[in-house]
This record gives structure tokens, sequence and C-alpha cells, in this order.
């Protein structure tokens, strides 16, 4: 094979070669759901202790659906937004998906 001979086979498969090539794109932060600090949700899904309340039963549920709690905290971690909630009926401070919550508007 001479120079000439590579430089055309480089050429050719070049192109194919980036149309196999996969995109592997992160979720716009649009998409997912924003609860502002101090903000009160509603939760759409009951929380259950997973061993981390003391006091209480594994398996037993903390916050119940349609408890009202208000938002301390926004953090995020392997790429997911986790909120930590208060609860002040419950007495519970608990984390909490955004899938997990609705905001109520006042």
């Amino acid at each position: 094979m001479t120079r000439e001979t590579r430089g055309a086979l480089r050429r050719d498969t070049a192109p194919t070669a980036k149309g196999v090539r996969r995109r592997v794109q992160r979720m716009p932060e649009a998409r997912q759901p924003d609860f502002v600090l101090s903000g009160m949700v509603q939760a759409v899904a009951p929380v259950a202790n997973d061993g981390t309340y003391p006091h209480r039963d594994i398996g037993e549920i903390v916050v119940e659906v349609g408890d009202i709690g208000l938002v301390r905290e926004r953090w995020r971690f392997l790429g997911e937004t986790y909120y930590t909630v208060e609860f002040p009926v419950r007495a519970a401070l608990v984390i909490m998906r955004g899938r997990e919550m609705v905001r109520i508007f006042p």
C-alpha cells in the first residue's frame, strides 16, 4: 500500500465511521420539575422508613399521599435532582425526588 492509497482509504472510511457514532445527551433542565426553596409541595407518593429514621419501624409510612411540606434544600447526585422536604405536621424531614411531589400555588 502506498501513501496515496492509505489516504484514500481514510477519506472513504471517515464519513461512514462518523455516521455510526452515537451521541449521548443529557435531559434538558427545563423538563425536570423545579421546586423553589421554601415553596409548598404536596406528596403524591408515600414515603416509607428505609431505616434512616430513628424510633420508627422499617417500612412504616413517614409521609402519606396528600401531606403538605416545605422544600428546604435542593441538590444533585448522579445526574438526578433531590429535594429535602420538611413535613411539619408529621414532624419529618425527608428526601424526595421531583416526581414524588407537586407544587402548591398560593
